[in-house]
């Protein structure tokens, strides 16, 4: 459901310590109530915003909107742990730009 996933987030925040890898769709009103940040800020998994094949890390829900990319990634996972996992793919985890900070 469009536009529920603050919603969804409040479901799944109390299991969190059993999910691996979340991936999720944020739109606009997501965006704007701070999502990321709080997902960040509930579990201290890393965040990386899906950008096609690039998972670009975001401290703290940071992000410049891309066309046509709404995809989250949250995990335990840090940069290097998760450039390992993704070693047979084609992902990478890239740092955003200091000037594309949001």
């Amino acid at each position: 459901m469009e536009g529920a996933g603050a919603a969804v987030w409040e479901g799944a925040r109390r299991a969190y310590r059993r999910i691996d890898w979340l991936i999720f769709e944020i739109l606009g009103p997501e965006i704007e109530a701070e999502l990321p940040k709080r997902i960040i800020s509930d579990t201290g998994w890393n965040a990386y915003y899906i950008r096609d094949f690039d998972l670009v890390r975001s401290e703290a829900g940071e992000f410049e909107y891309r066309e046509p990319f709404y995809n989250w990634l949250f995990c335990p996972s840090d940069r290097a742990r998760l450039d390992a996992a993704l070693i047979s793919s084609r992902f990478r985890v890239i740092d955003a730009p200091e000037h594309e900070a949001s």
